[in-house]
């Protein structure tokens, strides 16, 4: 379920600049941090749902979820902040392109040197 939400929600960023990709940046370790929230949700609701053995599942859950999240998510804020510096760069690339347009046409040169 995680992987999938995430997995949409890359599909759909649309990073334009260094800025938008430091937004990202930040709005994903925000996500990520909600993974050490499952330490508690996971037993919790695994007891409610199987009982014991439905908590101590939780508590497997719960950890890998705390670790794995977190992970994922400084990957996506370094993929994002990635992302940000390149569409800068090509930004910036295009204007100088466009910037450099010949003043006269070149000469044509012909004949033996």
């Amino acid at each position: 379920e995680y992987a999938e939400r995430q997995k949409s929600a890359r599909a759909k960023k649309r990073i334009g600049n260094v800025s938008e990709g430091l937004t990202a940046a930040i709005s994903d370790i925000g996500d990520g941090l909600d993974g050490v929230f499952d330490l508690v949700r996971k037993p919790v609701a695994g007891a409610k749902k199987e009982g014991f053995g439905g908590f101590m599942k939780g508590i497997g859950q719960g950890v890998v979820s705390a670790v794995a999240k977190p992970v994922s998510a400084v990957g996506g804020a370094v993929s994002d902040i990635g992302s940000g510096v390149a569409a800068s760069a090509a930004s910036v690339a295009r204007h100088d392109r466009l910037l450099q347009q010949r003043r006269r046409p070149s000469r044509f040169l012909a004949g033996a040197f």
